[in-house]
């Protein structure tokens, strides 16, 4: 490459990265999109196996709750899962005239429609909720945040006296 070709390679480059740049603001887009999958664990499993043999669980209700600054819910809906365990939601910005807080939103488990794999676990925090930090995607009018994976399971691995203190015999 000649000395000419490589200014003029550094210029189209230079030109190209600033169109990229301009173009992957996301000032106030109209909607945000919030996409996860949501899981069925195995707590019989060793932990590769229990994280990484996840199933993915169709018809699983996700909700995304949005406050404002006095903790009001001014925003709220809920998706099911598809066949993959993969959920999507799109979040209006703008709120009876009012631009949302997005950092006040929060995305959590509801319910799952399988009976063999319906505890909510907070893996991930899919059962206190999750807040919508850092977008995974800007990009021209897309704000996109990615979950973490959620999971549920089964009624057998649910341990309801985990948190009770442990009874004293005095016999």
């Amino acid at each position: 490459m000649t000395g000419r070709e490589a200014l003029v390679f550094l210029i189209a480059l230079a030109a190209a990265s600033t169109l990229f740049i301009t173009t992957c603001r996301a000032d106030d887009p109209r909607v945000i999109h919030i996409q996860g999958k949501v899981v069925c664990t195995d707590c019989s499993k060793d932990w590769n196996e229990w994280v990484n043999g996840a199933k993915p669980l169709q018809g699983s209700k996700v909700a995304v709750i949005c406050m404002d600054n006095n903790d009001r819910v001014v925003y709220h809906t809920m998706n099911i899962t598809n066949e993959e365990g993969m959920f999507k939601l799109i979040v209006d910005r703008h709120i009876n005239g009012k631009k949302l807080m997005v950092n006040g939103c929060v995305v959590k488990l509801v319910s799952s429609t399988h009976s063999d794999c319906n505890v909510l676990t907070d893996f991930s925090g899919g059962k206190t909720g999750v807040k919508l930090r850092s977008p995974s995607l800007v990009y021209q009018d897309i704000t996109e945040y990615t979950i973490p994976p959620f999971s549920f399971t089964s009624p057998m691995c649910d341990d309801k006296d985990i948190d009770k203190p442990a009874q004293v015999n005095d016999d």
